[in-house]
């Protein structure tokens, strides 16, 4: 008797196994149905087939969708340990040691538009050996390492099987429009009872911004404009003088025509490399480790130092490299003559001479073009 159930037990598909999780998980068979790419119809097949081979009843149906037995809640825990175990033996799959092969990596859309898509060329031109996927990051770090070989973070994982390194800090700060700034009496201070009014990114994370208040504590009130998932867009609305927003402080290296608002305000996020520790193993993987860590190295581009840098200390660098201060906007000439600013330490003052070359078109730009932002890295000591 007990061969005949361990032969029944052999005809289990994986299929019919995570589809208990996929409909655990959503409010609804339909939505889980969606979320597993097949039909409501499949899914309930799958479970019935499934239960028949463990001799069992896995979920009770009612009126309102599907909830699990008891003995449906032990069948699911080992279900999310079996994938777990999958996934580790993908990984183990993995690690032949060879550069051939994928390196996937998921970011956030932000770091992706406006620093990581700017340098993949030069990096995918020097390793043909293997192939490079860059996403955007959809999902937490936890979850995401799962699917990415390394992940890109704006909180840290809890996982402690995972590694959780700081790569840097990038730097929130209001930007608008010269235009916006004059329609709405700006930079010498909101008017009280205007709507001022804001384009932000959807991102989840970066939503949770003060920003807001710190308008409305002046007496003025907020409108969202617009919510996008791009930041090119909302780059291109902020430019057009629709609304204010939130940039990263080095999108002033972009020569566009945003000028910083001093309301105060600024938010600095530290960014995460995540990653199993089994992968650093890969060499294909480790290439591009210490590729990141390059990209983001706070020495040569000192923006993503953990002390946060106005803006027009980042055209001061530029402006230095480039020839000196006749390329520098009005608002950073005037921010930089404040009295008791402390100058930068002289490192930060002389880039590559490659760098300063390629940066010269930088300031005339009419709009923002993050593929060139940072083209001036300071050199390491």
């Amino acid at each position: 008797m007990q061969h005949t159930r361990v032969a029944e037990l052999r005809g289990v598909k994986w299929d019919d196994i995570s589809s208990i999780a996929a409909i655990a998980q959503a409010p609804s068979l339909r939505q889980a149905a969606r979320e597993a790419a097949v039909t409501p119809s499949t899914l309930v097949r799958q479970i019935q087939r499934l239960e028949a081979q463990l001799g069992t009843q896995i979920f009770e149906r009612r009126s309102r969708g599907m909830a699990l037995t008891e003995a449906g809640q032990v069948i699911l825990k080992i279900a999310e340990e079996m994938e777990w175990q999958f996934m580790k033996l993908r990984e183990v799959a993995n690690l032949d040691g060879k550069r051939q092969g994928l390196v996937k990596i998921a970011a956030p859309e932000l770091l992706v538009s406006l620093w990581l898509g700017a340098r993949l060329n030069d990096f995918v031109a020097e390793n043909r050996s293997f192939t490079l996927a860059l996403e955007h990051l959809d999902k937490r770090a936890d979850e995401a390492c799962d699917d990415a070989d390394l992940v890109i973070s704006f909180v840290k994982p809890q996982n402690p099987d995972l590694v959780a390194a700081r790569i840097c800090t990038i730097h929130l700060h209001p930007f608008a429009s010269a235009d916006f700034i004059e329609r709405n009496g700006l930079p010498d201070g909101v008017r009280r009872g205007k709507t001022m009014f804001t384009v932000k990114a959807s991102d989840k994370f970066l939503r949770q911004s003060e920003l807001d208040a710190v308008i409305q504590r002046q007496g003025a009130e907020t409108r969202e404009a617009l919510v996008t998932g791009s930041t090119l867009s909302q780059i291109e609305a902020m430019e057009k003088g629709l609304a204010l927003g939130e940039l990263p402080n080095f999108i002033v290296a972009t020569g566009g025509r945003l000028v910083p608002l001093e309301f105060g305000h600024k938010r600095s996020i530290p960014v995460w490399l995540c990653y199993r520790q089994q992968v650093r193993r890969v060499e294909r993987v480790a290439a591009v480790i210490s590729w990141l860590k390059q990209v983001f190295d706070e020495k040569r581009y000192p923006w993503f130092r953990a002390d946060p840098m106005h803006p027009a200390e980042i055209m001061q660098i530029i402006g230095h490299a480039m020839g000196g201060q006749k390329f520098m906007p009005r608002w950073a000439t005037e921010h930089l003559s404040r009295p008791g600013l402390p100058p930068l330490p002289p490192r930060a003052l002389r880039p590559p001479p490659k760098a300063a070359s390629r940066a010269k078109a930088a300031p005339h730009a009419k709009t923002a073009r993050p593929a060139n932002v940072a083209l001036v890295p300071t050199p390491s000591p």
